[in-house]
């Protein structure tokens, strides 16, 4: 409220101001989640105008919203059905008129893929990428002493197909 005085009078107003700011971030730095599981990556960011919120996968590819991946109202980024391959650097943007900011989050995912070694029935060797769910159900001792039923087992896995790299977890 503004007023002013003098021998004619007074006279008063209410004035808006709106004091603008470039964005600032507030993120959680490293995020840790089980292979199939729903995570959260928190990026929040404030400022005036409110700044719009970009993500991005280490390397510059941008991440649009899909099924896995979904930008939140808060400026937060939720991942589902996190996969091994998900394991990475991501980064959020905040922008407005008065300028940007960075921050980087660290997502590590649990689990995921196995390699299991099997030799098919021509003792040939192979190598083949299964969830953990279903190479958990392996037994541990050498592919020759399996009983019929974990052959089956490996028929329908590999009647799927791998799909993806394996790396030993």
């Amino acid at each position: 409220m503004c007023v002013a005085a003098n021998e004619a009078g007074v006279v008063e107003r209410s004035v808006a101001l709106t004091v603008h700011s470039a964005p600032a971030i507030t993120a959680e730095p490293t995020v840790a989640v089980d292979a199939g599981g729903t995570v959260v990556l928190d990026c929040r960011a404030e400022g005036e105008p409110t700044p719009t919120m970009e993500w991005s996968r280490k390397g510059g590819r941008r991440l649009l919203g899909d099924d896995r991946f979904s930008p939140l109202s808060n400026g937060s980024l939720r991942v589902s059905s996190a996969q091994k391959e998900d394991t990475a650097q991501y980064e959020c943007l905040a922008r407005n008129l008065l300028g940007s900011a960075r921050a980087r989050v660290t997502l590590t995912v649990r689990g995921g893929r196995r390699c299991v070694f099997m030799a098919t029935r021509a003792s040939q060797r192979g190598t083949g990428c299964y969830r953990s769910s279903a190479a958990a159900k392996l037994p541990s001792s050498s592919p020759r002493t399996w009983p019929r039923g974990v052959w089956s087992l490996l028929r329908q896995l590999e009647a799927r197909g791998p799909s993806g790299a394996c790396s030993r977890t």
